[in-house]
């Protein structure tokens, strides 16, 4: 199954924040939405989307998402969960 995510962005709450997008994965073959939910497009918005589709439909085989900055390493150091920085080689 190929799933395909991305973000909406739209005025969801007008001007009011926080700003939110529209955070949405689809599988590709049937236009079927696996999940939406309105976050920030951030690295943990895409997690948590991705967490909740495992636990009610599994582990898809490929994920497809465009280009987006919040999976690139950027350079700077920052606290990663194995206490070094940067990506884990």
């Amino acid at each position: 199954m190929l799933l395909q995510i991305d973000g909406n962005h739209h005025a969801w709450r007008e001007d009011r924040d926080p700003r939110f997008v529209l955070l949405l994965a689809v599988y590709d073959a049937t236009v079927t939405v696996a999940n939406a939910q309105f976050r920030p497009e951030d690295t943990q918005g895409c997690f948590l989307l991705m967490e909740d589709i495992i636990h009610s439909c599994g582990i898809p085989l490929v994920n497809y998402g465009e280009r987006h900055g919040v999976f690139k390493f950027n350079g700077k150091p920052s606290s990663h969960p194995t206490g070094g920085s940067g990506p884990v080689h």
